[in-house]
């Protein structure tokens, strides 16, 4: 048995800069990668402002849109990391938050004219070893103001947003035809939201032998890989739709660059086949991460 791991950054092969944006250019386009590219870059400005001002070439350029998170936040992928928001019970944006996956900088409401930053797993500033870089005045004028909190309702709560389609991971969204060898192939989804794999044959006929759903940080395995070459997909977003297959919102569509090869060699000892671990993750830095974009009417092609 062979063991292999590769991974695959979201969204990477659609980078074109790694860098900033700055306020002079902020009316020129900010990112790339969704169809609704003006008014998404309408949303991330208007969201994360602040820090697209202040940390510009650690924010690099948005790519993609702007999708809803499993738990609620918003979420924008970026050539370097990762922006997101936690709005208060449905309400008012009240701290927005940049990561490279280490190092965190946020801006809060009640904290506006400083920076908080701190670095580790924790979403959002932890009790201990948070930092306060202080804006400087040119930079504290030149931003818009905090948009003001809504009038406070008496006796009725914010409405809940409406929970998303989620089927579980390993769920097969079609029935699979891979079986017959000993091939296994985990695939990990390390981003903010889920994704559905498809699994192809990488011959012209490309025939579809998995078509799998996998929950933002899980994972799940396929096991009995028949002997062969595959091409892998994906789709990832929020809300499935299971009559269309695919979702509703914040749609990405992409395919791994390199096939997979899942052979059976027979040996003296025996027989020798691949593990394979296949890792999808947010992009953090300015290369293709080993992932291109995908037309969505080829993906969906059968």
């Amino acid at each position: 048995m062979l063991v292999r791991r590769l991974v695959g950054a979201v969204f990477g092969a659609m980078i074109l800069l790694a860098g900033g944006w700055t306020a002079a250019g902020a009316q020129g386009p900010l990112g790339t990668g969704c169809a609704r590219q003006a008014e998404n870059d309408a949303q991330v400005r208007d969201l994360f402002g602040p820090l697209l001002g202040r940390f510009a070439a650690e924010v690099g350029r948005p790519v993609g849109c702007v999708a809803d998170a499993p738990d609620g936040e918003l979420a924008q992928q970026t050539t370097a990391g990762l922006l997101y928001v936690r709005p208060e019970g449905g309400g008012p944006v009240r701290i927005v938050v940049f990561t490279d996956g280490h190092r965190h900088w946020a801006v809060d409401a009640n904290l506006s004219r400083v920076t908080l930053y701190w670095e580790g797993d924790a979403p959002y500033p932890p009790t201990q070893g948070v930092t306060r870089i202080p804006v400087s005045a040119e930079v504290a004028q030149a931003e818009a103001p905090w948009p003001p909190s809504p009038a406070p309702t008496v006796g009725r709560a914010a409405p809940a947003p409406a929970s998303p389609n989620r089927p579980t991971t390993g769920e097969q969204i079609v029935e699979p035809t891979y079986g017959g060898g000993r091939g296994e192939l985990t695939l990990v989804n390390e981003l903010p939201v889920d994704v559905a794999f498809k699994l192809r044959d990488a011959d012209g006929a490309r025939a579809t032998r998995a078509f799998v759903y996998v929950r933002a940080g899980e994972r799940t395995k396929l096991d009995g890989l028949r002997v062969g070459t595959y091409e892998l997909q994906g789709i990832s977003g929020v809300d499935w739709d299971p009559e269309a297959r695919r979702f509703r919102r914040g749609l990405s569509v992409f395919k791994a660059n390199e096939p997979l090869d899942m052979p059976e060699v027979r040996t003296e000892e025996g027989i020798t086949w691949i593990t394979l671990t296949y890792t999808i993750y947010p992009v953090s830095g300015g290369g293709e991460g080993g992932l291109s974009p995908l037309d969505l009417k080829e993906f969906q092609e059968e």
